[in-house]
């Protein structure tokens, strides 16, 4: 069990380090490294131009109605030592341990690894943005991947899970260990959300990932959406992807 997690360990490593330096290769505005060309920039993103099955999507909620299939999110998180990172364009919590916590769908175990912030969210509903979108990225032992998507919107309360980073994000320039973080503040676990299978947003726009958007937004204060947008340096959502047939489901 302990060279399981081992091996694991230095898998989630090695592809934090990877999207670390494709992130420096792309960007969200209308240039020549916006998301109109990210398919072009490297052989492996061809999928973020010719990909069928990307993200994000717009959720039309109002027509859609309960699949009895579909389970609860089943969740087990626990507090852990993380990395907080800021790449310029994108924030991402990097957890240091694979026994930081997991998801379970469809029988399927998959252990938490990071967590990105995009403003605004880059999924919607009924064609509406909201203010921010945070992704909780898991991976399985077959290196499957599946996101909770968390949406996010300005109110007079903090976020309880934002308040334990907030504090490194105004000098925030590269890296920052951050001794412990509690994944399990999301509170997503047994949650109404809408599932489908889509891809990463953001290059390789890797596919065949399983989503679940949860339906009822949480709460962040207007400090820290200012905190968040000044260390984003400005807005990083990708644009809404077409469905071409794919299904989505909603549980309730």
């Amino acid at each position: 069990m302990e060279r399981t997690n081992l091996i694991l360990l230095l898998f989630v490593f090695a592809q934090a380090m990877i999207i670390a330096q494709a992130a420096e290769e792309y960007d969200y505005s209308n240039g020549t490294r916006g998301q109109a060309n990210w398919g072009n920039l490297r052989q492996e993103w061809r999928a973020c131009s010719s990909g069928r099955m990307q993200s994000p999507v717009d959720i039309q909620s109002e027509e859609l109605q309960p699949v009895c299939s579909l389970k609860l999110l089943q969740t087990r998180y626990k507090p852990t030592n993380a990395t907080l990172t800021n790449l310029d364009h994108d924030i991402a919590l990097e957890f240091g341990d694979s026994s930081s916590g997991s998801l379970i769908i469809d029988g399927t175990l998959y252990r938490v690894s990071e967590y990105h912030i995009h403003a605004p969210s880059e999924h919607t509903v009924n064609g509406k943005h909201l203010a921010v979108e945070g992704h909780l990225v898991h991976r399985s032992e077959d290196n499957r991947l599946a996101v909770v998507a968390v949406m996010y919107t300005i109110g007079s309360e903090d976020d309880p899970f934002i308040d334990q980073v907030e504090h490194f994000l105004p000098e925030l320039s590269g890296e920052q260990d951050v001794q412990v973080v509690d994944p399990s503040l999301l509170n997503v676990g047994g949650k109404r959300f809408f599932r489908y299978v889509g891809s990463l947003t953001s290059p390789p726009c890797t596919e065949q990932v399983t989503w679940s958007v949860l339906r009822r937004p949480r709460t962040i204060s207007k400090t820290q959406y200012r905190l968040l947008m000044n260390a984003l340096n400005g807005d990083n959502n990708r644009s809404i992807q077409g469905l071409f047939g794919r299904r989505i489901n909603y549980y309730k």
